[in-house]
């Protein structure tokens, strides 16, 4: 291969992965070797396994020595011999490296000799992987992202927002702390009059919980509230990071038709005569993901619904009703409505304080 057509690795990076205190496992060579060839073995296999990879930077002869306590010169006689057969590779004004190209002269066989991660297997049950709850990855650089739920990282006023950062880290160098648990008081505090002016609601910054987003929420929300077995009516088409969260927490889903003016509460009610529902997740005012807006009169059905399910319903103990970003013929994020066993006389319809939910 043309040398200038190796991948150079980043200078910055290559300098900081030599400042870290490099690891070497010598108790798998030969106590009676001579050093150097101990040091060389166990690179050697270091680089079979997968551990050092193609390009990657190896340390300075004096700063392994220091790392080893053994004298610099059995660290070049261990390079020097990693150099003849094949392993590393000098590069003028830049340090020693992995070789981009492994020589064929090793005694190891091909397979052997390739870089790669050996599939270990744990030493407990293992139920496998959930690809559910994988993170996405990101596409290669140039790909033109059509995602929703992502911000417009161009817009943030970068520069404005770095002197904030240097101006709170001057004054209050114990931000980077853990902090309250419950957020900042002075971003609650920011929040609750916002929502008491904007959302028309009644609260204080002690009824305030920051999270890390509203999936995040709806995780800690599911857990309070739902048992495994429950069942939570869902929009058909919907959100599956928040169906993830349900699911996680034990329930089933019941999917339920969306229409051009949100989700079907007459489908809904059907289904609530015939299953448990516990919970119902609705997003009403940008329905997630064809956009439409749940019709004010589906609102109040939807209300209505919950209301005479907690009055005397047939089945279950009650009810929950999710909604986020909501209007006001839907206050709130989660509505929990305690519904009486049949026969018992019903209650007075007045819905218990509940956890909201937005971002």
């Amino acid at each position: 291969m043309n040398k200038s057509a190796r991948p150079v690795m980043n200078s910055a990076r290559a300098s900081k992965e030599r400042g870290w205190r490099w690891a070497l496992d010598l108790t798998a060579t030969a106590a009676d070797q001579p050093m150097f060839l101990r040091i060389a073995r166990a690179i050697a296999a270091d680089i079979r396994r997968g551990r050092l990879g193609p390009d990657t930077p190896l340390p300075g002869s004096r700063a392994l020595a220091r790392t080893l306590e053994v004298h610099r010169n059995t660290v070049l006689a261990a390079y020097r011999e990693l150099f003849a057969e094949g392993w590393i590779e000098t590069r003028h004004g830049r340090g020693t490296y992995v070789a981009h190209e492994l020589r064929d002269n090793d005694p190891q066989p091909s397979a052997a000799r390739k870089p790669r991660l050996k599939t270990q297997q744990p030493g407990f049950a293992w139920p496998g992987p959930d690809t559910e709850a994988l993170p996405y990855r990101l596409p290669p650089a140039g790909t033109l992202r059509l995602w929703g739920g992502l911000p417009d990282v161009r817009l943030i006023p970068n520069e404005a927002f770095a002197r904030a950062q240097r101006r709170v880290l001057r004054l209050s160098p114990n931000v980077l702390g853990y902090g309250d648990p419950y957020g900042h008081l002075r971003l609650r505090e920011a929040l609750s009059t916002m929502l008491r002016t904007t959302r028309g609601l009644v609260l204080t910054p002690e009824d305030l919980l920051i999270t890390r987003g509203s999936q995040m929420a709806l995780s800690l929300v599911a857990q309070s509230v739902l048992r495994p077995g429950d069942v939570v009516a869902v929009e058909a088409l919907g959100y599956r990071p928040a169906w993830r969260a349900f699911t996680l927490a034990g329930a089933r889903l019941a999917p339920v038709p969306v229409d051009d003016h949100g989700l079907c509460a007459s489908q809904l009610a059907r289904l609530c005569e015939t299953e448990n529902v516990r919970a119902v997740y609705v997003t009403p005012h940008h329905q997630y993901p064809t956009t439409v807006q749940l019709a004010p009169s589906r609102r109040i059905e939807l209300l209505a619904l919950a209301a005479g399910f907690a009055l005397g319903g047939t089945v279950g103990i009650g009810t929950v009703v999710f909604a986020l970003t909501i209007g006001p013929a839907l206050e709130g994020g989660f509505w929990l409505l305690q519904r009486s066993p049949v026969g018992a006389p019903a209650p007075v319809a007045t819905p218990i304080p509940a956890p909201l939910a937005g971002s």
